[in-house]
């Protein structure tokens, strides 16, 4: 079996289906025209929740939420019995402080203490992460 050859654009009146983009806040716009159009749009690495939303009913994702993994963070501390953690994210609002702080909520709602909260960035060398690191101790 041979590939359809799509190198032209007379080929863009039958898509039927988008995959990506790859970032949460670039597939809240895509997923807004989308819809409009009825055209699925398939995301493999966005977790953002508000795409969650029922107003997103064409947007599929193949990962779980930042919800389901905000969950499953806080099942795995509490199944172990660690009553006292360290969160560290990144400074991006909708990913890492969105997460964190929900991360925290969520581990307070089942009594373990969050003693230590601290965000970086792409930014920080290893010698940054060493003193956040220290900070711990």
């Amino acid at each position: 079996m041979s590939a359809k050859d799509c190198s032209n654009n007379e080929n863009l009146s039958d898509v039927k289906a988008v995959v990506g983009p790859m970032h949460s806040d670039s597939a809240l716009s895509v997923a807004s025209l989308l819809s409009l159009f009825k055209v699925p749009e398939i995301s493999p690495f966005v977790t953002s929740t508000d795409l969650s939303d029922e107003r997103y009913n064409y947007f599929l994702r193949n990962v779980p939420s930042d919800d389901a993994q905000i969950i499953a963070m806080a099942d795995i501390v509490q199944h172990f019995g660690w009553s006292s953690v360290a969160v560290f994210s990144t400074d991006d609002l909708g990913y890492g402080v969105k997460g964190s702080g929900l991360l925290s909520v969520e581990l307070q709602a089942r009594n373990i203490c969050v003693a230590y909260q601290t965000r970086f960035n792409a930014a920080y060398t290893d010698f940054d992460f060493l003193d956040m690191i220290t900070n711990l101790r």
